[in-house]
């Protein structure tokens, strides 16, 4: 079994090419049973990365492998990938994810949390739940939000912490604005802002949006 996610696969594969080690990095995936791929739309535009990604899609599908490729929009939205490309991923079953409900919010931030060595306190934890329905990226962004003031203010998180965050999400779009500014201003995507990325450059970004 494997897990990847597309940047990762790109960042590999280039790497192989400058290498040349083509062969060996094609070898890694002829074993699999059951591959899953995330974030699809990231290779838009890449051309060579995805013409590599077809044939190991190719490959597996013919020997059987499982396969399952995440993406933000459906095949056919993603005019970006290759007709190839999108043609497989339409040959398979299409389905919408939809959003979390209560238990699995719960269990994520509960989770999260633990990761980030913050104490949520239930009711806490229950009103950020409750009130944040969106994907899980809103919900780790919502952690990510609550550890930094726990480490700035030096003070515990409690249900006023967290009314606090959700009253500046929900005011008048502000926090996006402040979003789109920073990752404007540091030359990163709004997604690698509220996502999982820790280099430098991210990090800095975060902390000066989390900052304002």
């Amino acid at each position: 079994v494997l897990y990847m996610t597309a940047e990762r696969f790109t960042d590999e594969f280039v790497m192989a090419v400058k290498q040349k080690r083509v062969e060996e990095f094609h070898s890694r995936f002829r074993s699999l049973s059951l591959f899953l791929f995330d974030d699809i739309q990231f290779l838009a535009n890449k051309r060579q990365t995805q013409q590599c990604f077809y044939h190991i899609f190719d490959e597996l599908h013919q020997r059987n492998c499982q396969i399952a490729v995440a993406g933000d929009h459906h095949p056919r939205e993603m005019p970006m990938l290759g007709e190839k490309l999108r043609s497989r991923l339409e040959s398979g079953m299409v389905a919408c994810i939809q959003a979390p409900d209560l238990e699995s919010r719960l269990a994520f931030l509960e989770a999260k949390a633990q990761e980030s060595n913050i104490v949520l306190p239930p009711d806490a934890l229950k009103l950020l739940a409750e009130e944040v329905r969106g994907n899980m990226r809103q919900l780790e962004g919502a952690i990510v939000y609550l550890s930094a003031q726990a480490r700035l203010t030096g003070e515990a998180i409690n249900s006023r912490t967290v009314h606090r965050l959700l009253t500046s999400v929900t005011s008048s779009g502000e926090s996006r604005c402040i979003l789109q500014a920073v990752a404007e201003v540091f030359d990163v995507s709004v997604e690698d802002l509220i996502g999982k990325k820790r280099d430098k450059k991210t990090s800095l970004a975060r902390h000066a949006a989390m900052y304002l």
